[in-house]
């Protein structure tokens, strides 16, 4: 689907976002050239299309307000780190996984890891798509440093770095926080994402 900005320039939108092909192109008003950006990562296809069907309404201001570049520049940036601080820590913590990597068995560590990185990215998806329901819900478009504060409030540390999500505030069935759950989330991730 096509979202278009209301600015125009030569009865063209300055922004428009194609969540199909995960393509966002902006017509510069001074000089009237395009310039063209495509995504390619998982993670933002799954955003756009849950976006796209959940909050059009949503995704329409942000390209009204020439952000679409920005937004989803940053939420790639910081799901791809929190994607990969998750690994690690899953990688860390997994028996199997030290076990193949101290007999040198590379073959087997790289599919276990394999594996992990999988795991690590659908927790990071859920926990990413679960807090922003949360928080479009509750919150609507808050400034991400108010968003971050009321993370802190939802979250409480345990220990190896790890957090738990509460319910309390977020509407959640049992089932999308046993989802959640189902892996160790590193607290900087919940976080990271909105900030």
């Amino acid at each position: 689907m096509l979202f278009k900005s209301k600015q125009k320039v030569n009865d063209a939108p300055v922004w428009e976002v194609d969540t199909d092909t995960q393509t966002v192109r902006h017509r510069n008003p001074k000089t009237g050239k395009t310039e063209r950006y495509v995504f390619h990562t998982d993670h933002i296809r799954y955003y756009l299309h849950h976006i796209e069907e959940k909050r059009p309404d949503l995704l329409q201001k942000i390209v009204d307000k020439g952000e679409i570049y920005k937004h989803l520049d940053e939420l790639d940036t910081k799901v791809t780190d929190a994607v990969n601080r998750q690994t690690e820590l899953l990688m860390q913590s997994s028996r199997d996984y030290q076990a193949a990597v101290m007999s040198g068995r590379i073959d087997q560590s790289g599919a276990i890891g394999n594996l992990l990185r999988m795991q690590a990215q659908r927790a990071v998806y859920d926990t990413m798509i679960y807090l922003w329901k949360a928080y479009s819900g509750i919150t609507g478009m808050k400034k991400s440093t108010q968003i971050t504060s009321d993370l802190r409030g939802f979250c409480y540390s345990v220990p190896k770095g790890y957090a738990v999500i509460v319910a309390r505030a977020i509407k959640m069935t049992w089932t999308c926080m046993e989802r959640i759950l189902c892996a160790p989330i590193d607290y900087g991730l919940l976080t990271s994402i909105y900030t």
